[in-house]
C-alpha cells in the first residue's frame, strides 16, 4: 500500500476536466511536496481555464488514452507513486447517440492505461474513479447501495464504467497491481487522495451524500434561490431513453477505512454551484467588454 510520507509523484488522468482540475488544486494546497503530473486531450478546451490556479505547479502531458503508445511513453518517463484515473467521456445522454464513441474512449482508454503500467514496471496505487451509474436501478429494499451490489448498467456509459471496474479487477487479481475502485465520488477531492493512501487494492469502495433529489426539484432549487426571472421548460429530445431513479450509497466502508466524511451539505453545494457560474458570467461578460471596447 502507498503510505501518505512515501508518495512524491502522482499522475491525473483528464486533469484538465473538473474532477481532476480540483484534485490537482487538493494536492497542491494539501499535499505541496507531491510532483504532479497529468493527462489531457491535445485538443482539450478546458485545460486553460480549469488549471489556471495551478498551471506553474503541475507538468501537463497532451496524449490520447486511446493511443497505447504515447500512453505507455507517460508511464515509463513519469514513474508515478500513485496514479488517479479520472478521464472518461461521462455524458449520459451522449452515450445513447454515439454509444460506440463513449466506449471506446473510456473503455480502450482504461485498458491501455493499465497495460501500459504493467509493462513500464511501475508499481503504482491506481485508483479508477467510478459511477453510481453502474448500479442502475435498484430495488429501494437495497438502499442505500453496497459495494456488493450487483451491476446493472443501464446507459452505454454506465456499461463502459462497469467494464472499467471489472478491467481493474481483472488486473488485480491477474498481475496484483494496487487497485482502488471509487463509485460515486462527490466530496472528491479529499477521498480520491484517501483512497489512495489508505484503501485495500483490489476493493470498491462508495462514496456519496445521502441527499436525494430530483432534476425537476434541483431545477426549482437552482431557480427559487436565482437573482433574476428564469423561465423553463422542458425539452423531451435531451431526456434520456433509460434512466435511473434512485441511488443513495451506503459509504460505511470507505469511513471505516479513512475516517472520511462528507464535509458539505447539499445546500453549501448548491450555493458553492450558484457562485461558480455567476463569477464565471462576469468572467466571460469582461472579457467581451475588454475585446468590444475601442
Amino acid at each position: 500500500m502507498a503510505k501518505r510520507d512515501k508518495i512524491r509523484r502522482a499522475l491525473i488522468t483528464g486533469m484538465a476536466g473538473s474532477g481532476g482540475s480540483y484534485l490537482a488544486e487538493h494536492i497542491v494546497e494539501d499535499h505541496p511536496e507531491v510532483e504532479i503530473h497529468g493527462i489531457s486531450r491535445w485538443h482539450s478546451t478546458t485545460a486553460a481555464q480549469n488549471l489556471a490556479r495551478v498551471r506553474d505547479r503541475v507538468v501537463l502531458h497532451e496524449c490520447d488514452l486511446t493511443d497505447f503508445s504515447s500512453v505507455f511513453s507517460i508511464l515509463r518517463s513519469v514513474q508515478p507513486d500513485v496514479v488517479f484515473h479520472l478521464a472518461s467521456h461521462a455524458n449520459v445522454r451522449a452515450s445513447f447517440l454515439t454509444p460506440l464513441s463513449v466506449i471506446q474512449n473510456n473503455v480502450l482508454g482504461t485498458a491501455n492505461l493499465l497495460e501500459a503500467v504493467r509493462l513500464a514496471g511501475t508499481n503504482p496505487v491506481i485508483q479508477i474513479c467510478s459511477t453510481s451509474e453502474v448500479y442502475g436501478q435498484v430495488d429501494p429494499k437495497d438502499v442505500p447501495i453496497a459495494e456488493e451490489a450487483p451491476f446493472r448498467p443501464a446507459s452505454p456509459y454506465a456499461v463502459s464504467k462497469a467494464v472499467q471496474d471489472l478491467l481493474g479487477m481483472a488486473y488485480f487479481r491477474s498481475y496484483r497491481m494496487p487497485i482502488v475502485v471509487m463509485i460515486d465520488v462527490r466530496d472528491a477531492m479529499v477521498a480520491y487522495w484517501e483512497a489512495v493512501v489508505h484503501c485495500e487494492p483490489g476493493e470498491a469502495y462508495n462514496i456519496g451524500g445521502t441527499t436525494t433529489i430530483s432534476v425537476g426539484k434541483f431545477l426549482e432549487l437552482l431557480v427559487k434561490r436565482s437573482r433574476v426571472p428564469i423561465r423553463t421548460r422542458l425539452d423531451p429530445n435531451l431526456l434520456r431513453p433509460a434512466d435511473v431513479t434512485l441511488q443513495i450509497p451506503r459509504v460505511d466502508k470507505f469511513t471505516r477505512a479513512t475516517g472520511w466524511a462528507p464535509r458539505y451539505s447539499f445546500e453549501e453545494s448548491v450555493e458553492f454551484l450558484l457562485s461558480y457560474w455567476r463569477s464565471q458570467v462576469e468572467q466571460f461578460v469582461h472579457e467581451t467588454r475588454t475585446v468590444l471596447s475601442p
